[in-house]
C-alpha cells in the first residue's frame, strides 16, 4: 500500500492534516480534517489516520471538499518526483492561489462542467491576484491544464465517474505574432551596444546569432562556452516560474541540449567579457558567479532583469520596443532569409521538428514569396514563347484549336503526298513563305561544294 506522509498545516485559527493513500482495493483516497487547537494535536491525529491507512482500513470516503481533494493532490503529485521543479511550483501556484480559493469549499461530487466553465470566466475577467483585471487567456488555459490533471486522477481511481473538467470551452487563444527586427535593426542595435560600452553586448549577440531563448543565454556558464574552438553548448536554462522564483535545471526536450558555432564577433565580444569579469573579480576578491550573465558585481541576472534591460538598450538605440525573445525570431527569419538550410535553423534554434521552425518563419519571408512568383511566371512565360516559335514554324494545330508540340496527322499526310509526286517543285519543299532566305547566292552550286 503506497501512503503518503502527509501535512500539516495552520488552517484559520487552527490546525488541519492532510494525505493521500491507496485503499485495499487499490483506490487512491485522500482525506484532510481540521479543527484541531494546536499543531501538535494534528500532528498526532495525523500519525493515527495514515497508521489506520496503513492496515488497509478506509479512512474518508472521499466525498470531500474540491479543496480536501485538490491539497492531496497536490501533495501526492510532488511528492512523485517525476516533473521538473519549474512544472511543479506553477501546478503549486495553479492550485494553491487560483482553484482552491475559487472552488475549494464545493463537495467534489457537486463540481461541475458548468461550475468548472464559469471558473475559467472569473479568472479571465478577475482573475489577478495582486491587483484588479483578468488573467491572460494563455495562462486561464495552463490553469485548465492542471485542473484538468488532477480530476482525472480520481476518475482513473474510480472514485468519481466522470472528469468535470472534460469538454468545457476554453478560451481562445492565438499564438502572438512575433515582431522582430530586420538586419538593419538589428545591426543599429549592436552598433549602439558596441559603442555605449553595454556589459551585455555579448548576451545580445549570442541571443542573436544563435537564436537563444531568455533561460538558455541566462543558464550559461563559462564551462559551457569554448572561446578557442568558437562554440557554445546549451545545457541548462533559468526560468522564473508563476511564483516569482528562479529555477535552474535542463532544457525541456533533447534537442534544446545543444552545441552551436558562434561568428569572430560573438567570440570577440565573449572574450572582452570574461576579461571584464576576471578584472572585477581581481578587485572585488571574489566573484559569487559563474554564470555567463551577470550584474556588476557578480549576480546572476534574473529572467525579468534580464528583459527590463534589453527594453533599455533597444530604447537608448533609438529602436521600437520588441520582446527579447523575438529578437531570437529575428534571427531565425534573417537565416531563412540568407538561405540557411532549414533543418540546421531549426537545429540551432533548439525545435524537435523541421516542421515547427518552417511554420513560425517561413510566412516572414515576402521576398521569397516574390521569388516563387517570379520563377512560377517566368516558368509560363517561357512555355508561351516555346509554342508561339513552334507556331510561327508551322506546328500550329488547327485540331480543336490546341497548340501541338509535334507535327499534326495532316501535316505527315501532305508530306507524303509530296514526297510521292514528280510534279513538285523543289522550291515547293522549302520553307514557308516570310522564312525562305532572300539571298540567291546561298544557292549557287559553287557554295554548296
Amino acid at each position: 500500500m503506497r501512503t503518503s506522509t502527509g501535512k500539516v498545516e495552520r488552517r484559520g485559527n487552527g490546525w488541519s492534516y492532510r494525505f493521500a493513500y491507496t485503499d485495499g482495493n487499490g483506490r487512491r483516497r485522500w482525506t484532510r480534517r481540521g479543527g484541531f487547537a494546536t499543531k501538535s494535536d494534528a500532528q498526532r491525529a495525523l500519525t493515527a489516520a495514515v497508521a489506520k491507512a496503513n492496515t488497509g482500513a478506509v479512512v474518508n470516503d472521499a466525498n470531500g471538499t474540491t479543496g480536501d481533494f485538490l491539497a492531496a493532490w497536490l501533495d501526492d503529485y510532488l511528492r512523485r518526483g517525476t516533473v521538473k521543479p519549474t512544472a511543479s511550483a506553477s501546478v503549486r501556484f495553479h492550485v494553491e492561489r487560483h482553484l482552491i480559493p475559487r472552488i475549494g469549499a464545493l463537495p467534489l461530487a457537486k463540481l461541475r462542467p458548468a461550475v468548472v466553465s464559469k471558473l475559467y470566466g472569473d479568472l479571465l475577467t478577475n482573475g489577478k491576484i495582486d491587483g484588479e483585471g483578468g488573467l491572460s487567456a494563455k495562462t486561464v488555459r495552463n490553469i485548465a491544464g492542471t485542473l484538468h490533471k488532477a480530476l482525472g486522477d480520481p476518475v482513473r481511481w474510480g472514485t468519481i465517474a466522470t472528469n468535470p473538467a472534460q469538454g468545457v470551452e476554453l478560451p481562445k487563444w492565438n499564438r502572438p505574432r512575433p515582431d522582430v527586427y530586420d538586419a538593419g535593426e538589428v545591426a543599429k542595435f549592436l552598433a549602439h551596444a558596441e559603442r555605449s560600452n553595454d556589459p551585455n553586448l555579448a548576451v545580445w549577440r549570442l541571443v542573436f546569432v544563435m537564436g537563444l531563448r531568455r533561460g538558455e543565454v541566462l543558464g550559461l556558464t563559462w564551462d559551457d562556452v569554448d572561446l578557442v574552438a568558437g562554440r557554445v553548448a546549451i545545457v541548462q536554462t533559468r526560468v522564473v516560474s508563476p511564483d516569482g522564483k528562479t529555477y535552474t535545471g535542463a532544457p525541456k526536450t533533447d534537442a534544446g541540449r545543444r552545441t552551436a558555432k558562434i561568428d569572430a564577433g560573438t567570440v570577440d565580444a565573449l572574450a572582452r567579457l570574461k576579461d571584464a569579469q576576471d578584472a572585477a573579480r581581481a578587485v572585488l576578491g571574489h566573484w559569487p558567479s559563474r554564470f555567463v550573465a551577470t550584474s556588476p558585481d557578480g549576480q546572476p541576472i534574473r529572467p525579468p532583469h534580464l528583459t527590463r534591460l534589453f527594453h533599455r538598450a533597444t530604447d537608448a538605440a533609438g529602436l521600437r520596443r520588441i520582446r527579447l525573445h523575438d529578437l531570437r525570431h529575428s534571427s531565425a527569419v534573417e537565416q531563412y532569409r540568407l538561405g540557411v538550410s532549414p533543418a540546421v535553423v531549426s537545429g540551432r534554434l533548439g525545435h524537435s521538428r523541421v516542421s515547427t521552425t518552417q511554420d513560425l518563419y517561413l510566412h516572414y519571408l515576402p521576398t521569397h514569396d516574390a521569388a516563387a512568383a517570379d520563377l512560377i511566371g517566368q516558368t509560363l512565360d517561357d512555355g508561351i514563347s516555346s509554342r508561339a516559335r513552334w507556331a510561327h514554324f508551322g506546328h500550329l494545330s488547327s485540331s480543336a484549336g490546341t497548340f501541338s508540340d509535334e507535327p499534326h496527322e495532316h501535316d505527315e499526310q501532305r508530306n507524303r503526298e509530296n514526297k510521292g509526286s514528280s510534279d513538285v517543285n523543289e522550291h515547293d519543299k522549302s520553307a514557308p513563305p516570310g522564312i525562305r532566305t532572300q539571298n540567291l547566292r546561298i544557292k549557287s552550286p559553287l557554295l554548296c561544294r
